[in-house]
């Protein structure tokens, strides 16, 4: 994808183009708050948001903690230690407001994914136009499949808080397995989108220069 001739002008140019003065606006419209979607309308921003924003919480959550880059410790004084990649980064109470936001990050990711995958969902089956251009395998099951995971993650917080706990073997394995079927199946062009979003401000960056 890389050495295709229009992209391999965009990355080279782009990355000489780096450093212009509006690479920092245009780099929070293209990758923080989706201005290019905006001017579709406030509905499709919205889902795009909360969909986007979600799944990019739960990455930053998930993957560091699963790979060990961060944990936490626990004194007897009733305080957090967040720690990354070996490194004591902050101290946090553990009935505190922040220490709440901290273990409820993957949850408040999950109610966002829910939300902005049902907005999507609702517009596909009823606009006509997206219902003739969308696929059931292509577009609407990787939708599916996004919100089994986030239904299934608020699910283990719900046998944690109310069942105490009965059940949770079960709905972890559920909750995992769905999760790997997610990433192996993901399409192509939706995963595209981790290198697809950085490379459209180096195109921006281009257009604009070469006006």
């Amino acid at each position: 994808w890389g050495e295709r001739p229009p992209t391999k002008i965009f990355i080279k140019k782009g990355l000489k183009l780096l450093f212009r003065k509006s690479t920092p606006k245009t780099t929070t419209e293209h990758l923080v708050t989706y201005r290019f979607i905006w001017n579709r309308g406030i509905y499709r921003w919205t889902q795009h948001i909360l969909m986007g924003w979600g799944c990019v919480i739960a990455a930053f959550v998930t993957f560091p903690l699963v790979f060990g880059w961060m944990y936490f410790t626990m004194e007897e004084n009733g305080y957090y230690t967040v720690v990354g990649m070996g490194i004591d980064i902050m101290t946090i109470k553990a009935d505190g407001a922040l220490g709440y936001l901290f273990y409820n990050a993957l949850n408040i990711s999950a109610v966002m994914v829910i939300t902005g995958v049902c907005m999507i969902i609702y517009r596909r089956l009823k606009n006509m136009q997206a219902r003739a251009e969308q696929t059931i395998v292509y577009d609407f099951l990787p939708l599916y499949l996004l919100l089994f995971v986030s239904i299934t993650g608020i699910a283990l917080t719900f046998i944690n808080m109310f069942l105490h706990g009965w059940g949770h073997s079960v709905m972890s394995l559920i909750h995992q397995y769905s999760v790997i079927v997610t990433l192996i199946y993901l399409p192509f062009g939706k995963l595209a989108h981790i290198p697809f979003r950085p490379v459209s401000i180096f195109a921006r960056n281009y257009r604009e220069h070469y006006a």
